[in-house]
């Protein structure tokens, strides 16, 4: 019975997996990035647990004839940037998540593709709340809303303060 359902799984997987390819890789494009590859790599492994026997990695070639390679040790901070930027844009369609919260996703990233990803982040926005930390005003010109973050330090107590911005202070 486990063996049966073990291949249930890897069925759905592997389907699964197709999808993701495609969408990230389509999302990946529009960040700026069409020459990146990513792949969903299963293997089946000899080994029963109770999430089945599948070995999941996330294969990632940056540059033209570069083979793929596991993407957590290849990408750079700013191509890991925009790959959980593409990720997260997918993974949102997907399970309809009404909030979206990016710290520093722009960091390492900038020029055109902080551009993309900006209005990447501007079009989520349209059907999601998103929550983003920046120090790029780049990034911040897209936002509705903007906020101060400021850490003090009073009495020898550190405490953050947050102040909504409005007009000139958005400029600032």
């Amino acid at each position: 019975k486990y063996f049966l359902r073990a291949a249930e799984l890897s069925r759905i997987r592997a389907n699964a997996a197709q999808l993701l390819q495609e969408r990230v890789n389509r999302e990946l494009i529009e960040l700026n990035m069409p020459q990146v590859i990513f792949k969903v790599d299963l293997k089946s492994r000899n080994v029963l647990a109770n999430n089945g026997m599948d070995q999941v990695d996330f294969l990632f070639s940056p540059n033209p004839g570069e083979p793929l390679r596991p993407l957590a040790r290849i990408a750079s901070g700013g191509e890991l940037s925009r790959f959980v930027l593409a990720l997260k844009t997918v993974l949102a369609e997907v399970y309809r998540v009404p909030t979206l919260i990016f710290d520093e996703i722009d960091v390492g990233v900038g020029g055109s593709a902080l551009t993309a990803m900006a209005r990447k982040i501007s079009q989520l926005a349209a059907s999601h709340q998103v929550i983003l930390v920046t120090h790029s005003a780049q990034v911040a010109s897209f936002a509705h809303t903007h906020y101060l973050i400021e850490k003090q330090v009073e009495n020898n107590h550190t405490f953050t303060r947050v102040r909504k911005l409005d007009g000139e202070q958005r400029v600032q």
